[in-house]
C-alpha cells in the first residue's frame, strides 16, 4: 500500500511516501513560507526525485487539525484535489496524534502541544500499552495549567514538544515538578509527514477512510468569523 501524507496544520509543510510501513521520502520545511507557494512544489519534487507516478498512490493522509485555520484548509484542498483527480480516499489525522507518533516506544507521557496563545495550547497526551500508541488524555484547547493538573493524576513522566512547549516552558515549569518534566528531543518536535503517512496507511487498512466530498478539518474551537456571527 502506498500513501501520501501532507502536513501543514501550522509553520511547518511537510511531505512524505510512505509504502508497506517504509518511508520512501519526506520533505520537511520549517519555515516562515506560504504552505500554499511550498505543498505543490515540494509534491513535484518527490515525484520527480523518486520517479514516481503519483497517480498510482492508493490515498491520502493529511493533518486533519488542530492548527491554523490557514493551514488546515490548504492541507485539506489539496488532499481533496488530488484524491479527487486520482480518485483515492482520503483520511484525516489529528496534528497531534502525529506528532506523537514521532516518539519512539517510552514509558513517559509523550504531551505534544501547539500554541494557541493567552496560555492555552491545544494538547493531549498518549502512552504506550503493550507496543501501540494509546491516547489517555484527549485532545482540546485546555489552559496550561489545566493540562498540568489533568497530567500530573497520570503520574508519571511528561515528555513535551511542539511550539506550545517552547512557547509555554515558563507556565509548565511553574505548575509542574520538575522532576517530571522532560523534553523531547528536536529531531522528534516537529510534526512530519511521514509519522502522518505511516498513521495513514493503518488507518487505511481499518477501513477510517473518506471521500474527497466528505473531508473537513476538524479547528478544535470556532473561526474568527463565527465568533464574530455569534457576537452579533
Amino acid at each position: 500500500m502506498r500513501i501520501l501524507g501532507i502536513e501543514s496544520a501550522g509553520k511547518v509543510a511537510s511531505v512524505a511516501l510512505v509504502e508497506d510501513g517504509v518511508v520512501l521520502c519526506d520533505f520537511t520545511i520549517n519555515g516562515k513560507y506560504t504552505h500554499s507557494k511550498t505543498i505543490m512544489p515540494m509534491l513535484e519534487a518527490l515525484k520527480t526525485i523518486m520517479d514516481v507516478d503519483l497517480s498510482t498512490i492508493d490515498g491520502v493522509a493529511v493533518s486533519s487539525g488542530p492548527g491554523s485555520y490557514t493551514g488546515l484548509r490548504i492541507g485539506a484542498s489539496t488532499a481533496k484535489a488530488l484524491a479527487q483527480v486520482w480518485q483515492v480516499p482520503i483520511v484525516g489525522i489529528s496534528t497531534l496524534e502525529s506528532m506523537a507518533n514521532n516518539i519512539g516506544e517510552t514509558d513517559k507521557l509523550i504531551c505534544p502541544m501547539l500554541d494557541a496563545r493567552r496560555q492555552h495550547a491545544f494538547c493531549a497526551a498518549y502512552k504506550y500499552e503493550s507496543g501501540k500508541l494509546i491516547n489517555v488524555l484527549p485532545i482540546d484547547l485546555r489552559s496550561v495549567e489545566d493540562f498540568i493538573n489533568d497530567l500530573k493524576g497520570l503520574d508519571r513522566e511528561m515528555l513535551f514538544f511542539g511550539d506550545g512547549w517552547l512557547n509555554h516552558q515558563g507556565l509548565v515549569a511553574q505548575f509542574a515538578p520538575s522532576d517530571k518534566v522532560v523534553e523531547a528531543r528536536a529531531i522528534d518536535a516537529l510534526p512530519k509527514a511521514s509519522s502522518l503517512a505511516l498513521l495513514g496507511e493503518v488507518k487505511f487498512k481499518a477501513g477510517l477512510t473518506e471521500s474527497y466530498l466528505d473531508h473537513q478539518p476538524n479547528y478544535y474551537r470556532v473561526t474568527q468569523a463565527e465568533r464574530e456571527l455569534q457576537d452579533k
